[in-house]
């Protein structure tokens, strides 16, 4: 348990300190968010370089049929199930 047992009767520089430990908050969060974003999107762009890849390698193989440049399903529709 902390007890204050000094008062202060001038708040010298309490404006000052507010904004000093405002900005270095900011910065703190602006540095946490940074590596989060770049943490969680690095295993994307792995990915998609992963996938563009094996893309080329399918068209210089000579296969007929191009890649597939989105996720849904062909024309056709959905496989059917048995």
């Amino acid at each position: 348990m902390l007890v204050a047992t000094h008062v202060l009767h001038k708040q010298v520089g309490g404006v000052a300190w507010f904004i000093v430990l405002g900005l270095a908050s900011l910065a703190l969060a602006t540095a946490v968010a940074f590596y989060l974003a770049r943490r969680f999107t690095r295993p994307l762009v792995e990915a998609v370089e992963a996938t563009e890849k094996i893309a080329g390698a399918i068209s210089v193989s000579g296969s007929t049929s191009p890649p597939t440049t989105s996720l849904s399903w062909p024309s056709s529709g959905p496989p059917s199930t048995p």
